[in-house]
Protein backbone atom coordinates (compact mmCIF):
# COMPACT_ATOMS: atom_id res chain seq x y z
CA UNK A 1 0.00 0.00 0.00
CA UNK A 2 0.69 3.45 -0.12
CA UNK A 3 1.79 3.60 3.79
CA UNK A 4 4.52 0.54 2.94
CA UNK A 5 5.89 2.95 -0.10
CA UNK A 6 6.46 6.04 2.40
CA UNK A 7 8.06 4.10 4.90
CA UNK A 8 10.05 2.60 2.63
CA UNK A 9 11.13 5.28 0.94
CA UNK A 10 11.73 7.38 4.44
CA UNK A 11 14.10 3.97 5.19
CA UNK A 12 15.73 4.31 1.95
CA UNK A 13 16.92 7.98 2.59
CA UNK A 14 17.40 7.91 6.33
CA UNK A 15 19.04 4.46 6.62
CA UNK A 16 22.92 5.81 5.75
CA UNK A 17 21.96 8.69 8.02
CA UNK A 18 21.38 6.30 11.25
CA UNK A 19 24.04 4.02 10.10
CA UNK A 20 26.84 6.99 10.76
CA UNK A 21 25.03 7.99 13.37
CA UNK A 22 24.94 4.75 15.23
CA UNK A 23 29.11 4.55 14.37
CA UNK A 24 29.79 8.09 15.64
CA UNK A 25 27.97 6.92 19.03
CA UNK A 26 29.77 4.04 19.40
CA UNK A 27 33.43 5.21 18.39
CA UNK A 28 33.46 3.21 15.26
CA UNK A 29 34.87 6.16 13.23
CA UNK A 30 37.76 8.51 13.80
CA UNK A 31 35.80 11.74 13.15
CA UNK A 32 32.51 12.87 14.80
CA UNK A 33 30.82 14.55 12.25
CA UNK A 34 28.83 13.26 9.61
CA UNK A 35 30.00 13.96 6.43
CA UNK A 36 33.84 12.49 7.40
CA UNK A 37 32.34 9.54 8.37
CA UNK A 38 30.34 9.14 5.48
CA UNK A 39 33.91 9.34 3.69
CA UNK A 40 35.40 6.70 5.94
CA UNK A 41 32.62 4.24 5.60
CA UNK A 42 32.95 4.52 2.06
CA UNK A 43 36.78 4.25 1.98
CA UNK A 44 37.19 1.64 3.90
CA UNK A 45 34.24 -0.48 3.40
CA UNK A 46 32.35 0.55 0.12
CA UNK A 47 28.81 1.80 -0.51
CA UNK A 48 26.97 -0.45 0.96
CA UNK A 49 28.25 -1.01 4.65
CA UNK A 50 25.91 2.55 4.44
CA UNK A 51 22.84 0.20 4.27
CA UNK A 52 24.15 -2.60 6.52
CA UNK A 53 21.42 -4.02 8.50
CA UNK A 54 18.62 -2.38 6.08
CA UNK A 55 16.93 -6.17 5.27
CA UNK A 56 15.91 -6.43 9.09
CA UNK A 57 14.77 -2.89 9.31
CA UNK A 58 12.71 -3.60 6.23
CA UNK A 59 11.14 -6.66 7.75
CA UNK A 60 9.47 -4.45 10.48
CA UNK A 61 8.94 -0.87 8.71
CA UNK A 62 6.67 -2.42 5.39
CA UNK A 63 3.99 -3.89 7.60
CA UNK A 64 4.17 -1.11 10.95
CA UNK A 65 3.88 1.33 8.36
CA UNK A 66 1.23 0.52 6.21
CA UNK A 67 -0.84 -0.95 9.34
CA UNK A 68 -0.58 2.45 10.60
CA UNK A 69 -1.54 4.25 7.95
CA UNK A 70 -4.46 1.85 7.12
CA UNK A 71 -5.77 1.99 10.38
CA UNK A 72 -4.75 6.39 10.81
CA UNK A 73 -7.50 6.27 7.43
CA UNK A 74 -10.14 4.10 9.68
CA UNK A 75 -10.16 6.12 12.68
CA UNK A 76 -10.30 9.27 10.51
CA UNK A 77 -13.16 7.96 8.73
CA UNK A 78 -14.87 7.93 12.14
CA UNK A 79 -13.81 10.91 13.60
CA UNK A 80 -13.47 13.21 11.04
CA UNK A 81 -11.14 16.03 9.65
CA UNK A 82 -10.92 18.17 12.84
CA UNK A 83 -7.66 18.82 14.94
CA UNK A 84 -8.68 16.89 17.62
CA UNK A 85 -9.79 13.75 15.93
CA UNK A 86 -6.45 14.06 13.38
CA UNK A 87 -4.52 13.82 16.50
CA UNK A 88 -6.50 10.64 18.30
CA UNK A 89 -6.41 9.22 15.28
CA UNK A 90 -2.72 9.48 14.53
CA UNK A 91 -2.10 8.37 17.97
CA UNK A 92 -4.66 5.38 18.15
CA UNK A 93 -3.21 4.15 14.93
CA UNK A 94 0.49 4.45 16.35
CA UNK A 95 -0.36 2.55 19.30
CA UNK A 96 -1.64 -0.36 17.70
CA UNK A 97 0.70 -0.17 15.12
CA UNK A 98 3.48 -0.63 17.80
CA UNK A 99 1.67 -3.84 19.25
Amino acid sequence: TGGALAGFVGDVTMHPFDTMKARIQYGKVSSPTFLRAAKNIVKTEGYRALYRGFGIVMTSTLPCTGFYFAMFERFKRIGGDNPLSLFLSGLAAQTIAGI
